[in-house]
């Protein structure tokens, strides 16, 4: 059989072969006057994950972002690429990591994409309005301070700093403590003790000097908050057991702070739970579908079978009046 000559071969083009711009082609080889023109990733400050991206892309005046739904997702963990326009692409944003669970299964997949356009900067950014805030006013009208210390007498230190503050007339302050109030200071202000889910003073500070300052610094006007924490899960501490704690995908136990480790979520609201009861009694938390929290209430019938059911005791308390209205033709 005869081959054809090379010229007689019909062109081939590949589609599966690429080219491969420089990282650096729409910077490099645009002229400057069009290069503000080209596609290029604009990095948001307070948008953040893990310290990286997302970002948006900005391409002929209209701007683009890509977004997980944190609040909907069955993955175990968000992770984001570096942000930029390399080689014809746009790396906007990372995706979702499927970790396996302690029996070596993982969740099935589950994710809500959100993809906006929009020729406005503000519209493509995530917009889940905070909560309605208690303190609103008293931030607003307030300096802001944060104390912390090491000392064994800070506390005395600290009281007398604000006496000498109250009489040069500064007054509107909001005053927040980190762990000191709990642990001893020791060298970094984190001492032997537990400083999370706890309500016992420091030992070097004691119970009744805490509450003496405190009592005090309300007195001045002095708007003040001590540390507490029901996320950090401390082996110093009373409640500590390691079943509580939460574990990666190797079973070791995964630290949220060098001293301290994450707690198990389900488990950080039952002894956020058991701790308001012991403070508040019991009661004070009340389960929906539970009906072992119901108050006792002194009661009397009503002497209507109907009534009595309709109030769902067969009875109705001996406080309360109970009045029926009706049309006159009906009570006739």
């Amino acid at each position: 059989m005869s081959t054809p000559a090379e010229a007689d071969l019909p062109l081939i083009i590949s589609v599966d072969d690429h080219v491969m711009e420089p990282k650096d082609l729409w910077q490099r080889e645009l002229p400057a006057s069009l290069r503000d023109k080209a596609p290029r990733v604009v990095r948001v400050p307070y948008l953040n994950i893990y310290n990286c991206g997302p970002g948006v892309l900005l391409d002929r005046g209209v701007f683009c972002s890509v977004l997980l739904d944190w609040y909907n997702t069955e993955s175990s963990s968000f992770y984001c690429e570096r942000a930029a326009v390399e080689q014809g692409k746009a790396f906007l944003n990372g995706g979702s990591v499927y970790l396996p669970l302690t029996d070596g299964t993982r969740n099935p997949m589950g994710e809500r994409l959100f993809v906006s356009v929009s020729s406005r900067f503000d519209e493509v950014l995530p917009n889940i309005p905070n909560p309605p805030s208690t303190q609103k006013e008293v931030s607003r009208n307030r300096l802001y301070c944060h104390i912390g210390g090491i000392a064994p007498d800070r506390f005395d230190g600290y009281i007398a700093k604000w006496r000498e503050f109250h009489r040069k007339g500064i007054r509107q302050v909001r005053v927040s403590h980190h762990e000191d109030a709990w642990t001893n200071g020791a060298d970094v202000g984190q001492g032997g003790q537990e400083y999370t889910m706890c309500i016992e003073a420091a030992p070097e500070v004691g119970d009744d000097k805490l509450i003496a300052y405190c009592r005090e610094m309300r007195a001045m006007g002095y708007y003040i908050g001590l540390y507490e924490n029901f996320t950090d899960y401390n082996p110093l501490g009373k409640s500590w057991d390691e079943r509580n704690a939460a574990r990666n995908t190797e079973g070791e136990l995964v630290r949220v702070w060098p001293p301290t480790y994450i707690i198990r979520p389900l488990k950080a609201l039952e002894m956020a739970l058991t701790q308001i009861e012991r403070q508040f009694g019991k009661g004070s938390i009340m389960k929906l579908g539970e009906d072992n929290h119901r108050f006792q209430i002194a009661a009397i019938p009503t002497g209507a079978l109907s009534l009595d059911l309709a109030l769902a005791a067969r009875q109705s308390a001996e406080t309360r009046s109970v009045v029926t209205m009706a049309r006159p033709s009906q009570a006739e």
